[in-house]
């Protein structure tokens, strides 16, 4: 075999990796895109002020649960996207007023992509709590990302 013909199959080979060789970040990415897809189709746009960037990424241990400061905008309509890594089970995701009591929102339904729509109340922050609700490991790749519109 030629030096070419032998580059190209360690190139396809490369490009072949089975769906198991992703990395969770990897893979939660592919979650987040596809669910920012399906928001986009219903006008939603991305937006990373509210985070500080793109996409917020992390782990929880399996049962474990993090509240996040994010800031919004009031009446803006948003949408939250969540997804999670192979080993994921279910990802419950909820919203919070700015006051931190009333639940804006809430997707705590056994999925492993969380969505939240909701309306928020009042310029400034508000809390978003993520749990790691069912994982198959000690601890589960997680990320989200907020779009609106």
């Amino acid at each position: 075999m030629t030096r070419a013909t032998l580059g190209a199959l360690f190139a396809a080979a490369l490009f072949a990796l089975p769906a198991a060789a992703q990395t969770p970040r990897r893979a939660v990415l592919a979650e987040l895109d596809t669910a920012s897809r399906a928001a986009a189709s219903r006008g939603f746009v991305p937006d990373p002020r509210a985070i500080g960037r793109a996409s917020l990424m992390g782990e929880l241990p399996r049962g474990g649960s993090v509240r996040l400061e994010v800031n919004l905008r009031a009446g803006r309509r948003y949408s939250v996207v969540a997804g999670c890594g192979p080993a994921c089970e279910d990802l419950d995701l909820r919203a919070f007023a700015a006051g931190g009591d009333e639940v804006l929102a809430e997707d705590v339904e056994a999925d492993a992509r969380p969505v939240l729509t909701f309306v928020a109340d009042a310029t400034g922050p508000h809390l978003l709590s993520v749990t790691m609700a069912g994982c198959r490991t000690e601890f589960c790749a997680f990320g989200l990302r907020i779009l609106s519109r």
